[in-house]
């Protein structure tokens, strides 16, 4: 259990084992004090399962004597657990969930496997399974999604458009699936905006073919509790993220438009553009009306919050952002957001 992703947890142990409760609790107790250092951890922190109720399952890692263990018995490669954040955790304990429950459906599986394609070039995937007709397929997880997992999201888009376009991804399933390890709500709805604001810009950016690849998603939940094996998926709750020009996935498409479907708004007349200092004096003069005025101001009252305008405006910021950038090119002038916030028109 602890060879695939390091981590596990009780249900997950449970279940594999076949042990009752107690009795697994007791031989992870005599697992942890065994040996110095310990067979396995116990994550001290709780990690909670999304869209599940009570209290979650206690997660245990692979410690150094349990590595040595599995070594010495037919696993010459296996290491420690070096998880600490609770995230990452999470993240690996949704990956094996999603194999297991390929593995009670008597499907191959490899997860976190290295598939090399044009010579010197890898991808690694969650989770690769062989689905029913032969084809093996892409399964990832994704977890709560904000402005600074852009650059993240849009690097593993490219890896894919790399791989898909190499020989070596022939015989794989031509959808990606992610499954989102998230609870219904707005968080969630926030994540599958952002993969597809990242997904339309690399098939942008790829040129007129876009994405060689189909791009879905579902919830991860639902998806344990009623997996879809098909190729390409035909079950309820898949969400189109992007699809290439041609012929339409079978996934059901998202309702909200995509920015290729967005009617242009019509250009200003000449004598209504304000110069960039004509429009930085008309908003210090508001500002100054805000601060003599405040409440008596017309119309301030109807000002009512909309979330997916902060979503805009941190999406106009989002190319600034690059936590692997160098501090010079960080710091450098900012033209990509500068050239998107010309183009919003309000």
């Amino acid at each position: 259990m602890f060879l695939p992703t390091g981590v596990a947890d009780t249900a997950q142990l449970q279940q594999a084992t076949g042990l009752e409760r107690e009795r697994l609790r007791y031989l992870l107790d005599r697992l942890e004090t065994l040996a110095d250092p310990p067979l396995v951890v116990r994550v001290p922190q709780s990690i909670p399962r999304p869209g599940t109720r009570g209290r979650p399952p206690a997660v245990y890692t692979l410690g150094h004597t349990g590595a040595a263990l599995l070594r010495r018995h037919g696993h010459p490669t296996t290491q420690p657990c070096g998880l600490t954040d609770p995230i990452a955790i999470a993240h690996a304990r949704a990956v094996l969930e999603i194999r297991q429950v390929a593995l009670a459906a008597g499907l191959a599986v490899q997860t976190e496997r290295e598939l090399d394609y044009d010579n010197d070039r890898v991808l690694r995937p969650d989770n690769l399974i062989t689905l029913p007709n032969g084809r093996p397929a892409l399964f990832e997880i994704e977890q709560a999604a904000q402005v600074s997992s852009l650059d993240r999201i849009q690097g593993s888009l490219r890896r894919k458009c790399a791989f898909f376009r190499s020989a070596a991804s022939h015989s794989l399933s031509n959808t990606v699936r992610v499954l989102i390890d998230l609870a219904p709500s707005p968080q969630r709805d926030r994540t599958l905006t952002w993969w597809e604001q990242a997904a339309y810009a690399i098939g942008q950016e790829q040129g007129a073919a876009g994405l060689p690849f189909h791009l879905v998603a579902h919830p991860l939940r639902d998806f344990v509790e009623q997996p879809d094996w098909a190729d390409p998926p035909r079950g309820e709750g898949w969400l189109a993220l992007y699809e290439p020009p041609g012929p339409a996935a079978p996934a059901r498409r998202r309702q909200a438009k995509s920015p290729a479907t967005r009617q242009p708004e019509p250009p200003l007349p000449p004598g209504l553009r304000h110069s960039t200092r004509d429009q930085h004096l008309i908003l210090q003069a508001v500002w100054q009306q805000l601060q003599e005025r405040g409440p008596q101001l017309g119309g301030l009252a109807e000002v009512e919050p909309d979330p997916f305008f902060f979503q805009l405006l941190a999406g106009i910021y989002a190319p600034s952002y690059n936590a692997h950038a160098s501090f010079l090119a960080r710091a450098a002038y900012p033209r990509y957001p500068v050239y998107l916030l010309g183009r919003y028109r309000i």
